[in-house]
């Protein structure tokens, strides 16, 4: 589901909101979701999942149709 489908969504189950109003809502949730990864905290949604960053270190790979290596 993208994010516009997500807004459509809210906005016909909740007649009441506007698509303004569904837009805004999606958009703040977003945006704490993304600040909570930002300060390394993690995130539990029931029925969706939960989120968290994992770092990992770089590692050498090659260009398929060169062959040559890659960052």
């Amino acid at each position: 589901m993208t994010k516009s489908e997500l807004i459509r969504c809210i906005a016909e189950r909740f007649p009441t909101l506007t698509v303004a109003d569904a837009d805004a809502a999606v958009n703040l949730i977003l945006e704490q979701m993304t600040q909570t990864l930002a300060v390394g905290d993690r995130i539990e949604t029931r029925a969706v999942g939960s989120f968290a960053l994992n770092s990992r270190s770089p590692r050498q790979g090659r260009n398929p149709t060169t062959g040559q290596k890659v960052a």
